[in-house]
């Protein structure tokens, strides 16, 4: 039997759903009833019936006695729950999720001895030398300048390595940018949505992209094998951003954003956003960290789990076109 953590989000549905395909028996995590219905509706329109093999269970992460208990009839936790801000008024509710919610999570399968499976994030690792992609020992500096996001990340990684120190048995796995179908209104599959109601901006950057049945298909992997206290980067292709909204414009069927906005450009668009949302008492769609970040050339190896697993990813072409055509129908 299997927890899964964050089970309504992205990753954490998805990954419940290919548990379910595997004949798995799933105890699903959520915040709240509506995060309960989202995950039951989603797994029902794969076709999938739910039979008796999912339990969803409403648990506070910060409540280290209710996970004490949950834990306590299950074996594996696969760790998905976090909060994704760009926001610095995020800041307390960043830290609460992502690193006192992650210990929570560590000391809970301590005392059960459960085998850890903790999602991670590139955000959470270091640059390569000499413009050479990103790899698993390339370490993150605790003075890194970057967003409250990448610190909330390093440091709750931090303490999944000070568990296995102790003799906590984990992996963690660092995905890049996760596409897949979700809600549209949150997360990277906002960026479809973004994209068909009119983008015309793209920025000079790039980063890494991975489908996310690519990563619950890793994760499932990593959890039943032997592996223990190892780090795997999860990214299927790296590409600039003018790649990536052509790549979803044409399989939206609408037009790709032609005008580049350099550094200047989008630093004035940050700021104006800012002051418009201080104004409106609204979270900005566009901060500091998103804009300079956009105009940043990123790019990540998977080749330690390619070479240990023989995994292979699904090119992210498909994966693009995929998810628009998901996107499309879901609006028709």
């Amino acid at each position: 039997m299997s927890i899964v953590t964050g089970a309504s989000g992205l990753l954490g549905s998805h990954l419940c759903l290919y548990l379910l395909q595997q004949e798995k028996e799933v105890w699903a995590l959520i915040r709240s009833k509506e995060g309960e219905q989202k995950l039951v509706n989603f797994i029902q329109d794969q076709g999938l019936e739910l039979g008796n093999k999912l339990h969803v269970l409403q648990v506070d992460l910060l409540d280290l006695e209710s996970l004490e208990k949950t834990f306590s009839l299950h074996h594996q936790v696969y760790h998905c729950a976090a909060m994704v801000s760009f926001n610095k008024n995020d800041y307390h509710e960043l830290w609460q999720t992502n690193v006192e919610g992650t210990k929570n999570v560590i000391e809970a399968c301590k005392i059960n001895q459960n085998r850890l499976l903790h999602v991670s994030s590139i955000a959470a690792l270091g640059r390569g030398m000499n413009q050479q992609p990103t790899i698993e020992t390339d370490y993150r500096e605790s003075t890194y300048r970057s967003s409250e996001y990448s610190k909330s990340k390093f440091v709750a990684e931090q303490e999944v390595w000070r568990a296995h120190a102790e003799g906590q048995e984990v992996v963690i796995v660092n995905p890049s940018v996760i596409l897949g179908q979700g809600d549209w209104q949150k997360s990277s599959s906002k960026l479809f949505d973004t994209v068909y109601k009119g983008l015309h901006f793209y920025t000079s950057g790039s980063n890494g992209y991975v489908d996310v049945k690519d990563v619950a298909k890793a994760m499932y992997q990593l959890m039943n094998s032997e592996i223990n206290g190892e780090r795997y980067i999860l990214n299927g292709a790296n590409l600039t951003y003018q790649r990536l909204f052509e790549l979803m414009s044409k399989g939206l069927n609408v037009s790709a954003p032609k005008i580049h906005a350099g550094k200047i450009l989008s630093e004035l668009t940050w700021i104006s956003l800012a002051i418009a949302s201080w104004f409106s008492r609204s979270k900005p769609l566009i901060t500091k960290e998103t804009a300079r970040s956009a105009n940043t050339f990123y790019s990540y190896s998977s080749s330690k789990i390619q070479k240990e697993l023989d995994f292979e990813f699904t090119p992210i072409e498909q994966t693009i076109n995929s998810v628009a055509l998901q996107y499309l129908h879901q609006k028709s």
